[in-house]
Parts: C-alpha cells; sequence; structure tokens
C-alpha cells in the first residue's frame, strides 16, 4: 500500500541521512559504477524539499556544501 511504501522510503531517507560522509563517498561510487551516473545528478533531478537539500550536501553539492567539507576535514583530524 501508499503508507507501506511511504514510510520505507522514510526509513531508507533516515539510514542514509545517519550515514558517516565516508560511508556516502562510498555508496555513491558504487552507484555510479553500477548506474554509469553520479547519485547526486539522479537526485537533483528526482528529489525535492528538504530531502533533495539534505542529500546534495551529504554528497558535497547544492547549497550545503561547504559545511559538509567542513565535517569532513574535523573528522579526519
Amino acid at each position: 500500500s501508499a503508507d507501506k511504501t511511504h514510510h520505507s522510503a522514510d526509513t531508507n531517507f533516515i539510514a542514509f541521512a545517519l550515514l558517516p560522509l565516508g560511508q556516502i563517498d562510498e555508496l555513491a561510487a558504487a552507484y555510479k559504477r553500477s548506474n554509469k551516473v553520479e547519485l547526486a545528478g539522479e537526485v537533483d533531478k528526482k528529489c525535492e524539499g528538504d530531502m533533495k537539500t539534505l542529500i546534495l550536501a551529504k554528497l558535497g553539492r547544492g547549497k550545503y556544501k561547504s559545511d559538509m567539507k567542513n565535517e569532513k576535514l574535523l573528522r579526519r583530524e
């Protein structure tokens, strides 16, 4: 049903949002190998709103790109 699909999408989004940045980089690389397109580009085309903003930021693109780069640098120290 639609409720189950919505719940599953919410759960997947939360899981993605909680992934450490290093694992997100690995996920994006695997997505590109498998699909021959950038994950960020697909998110940019197919998502909207807060979900799009957060995912693109975690992928190092979009409005909050510099914040995510700073987070990566801090985690490496």
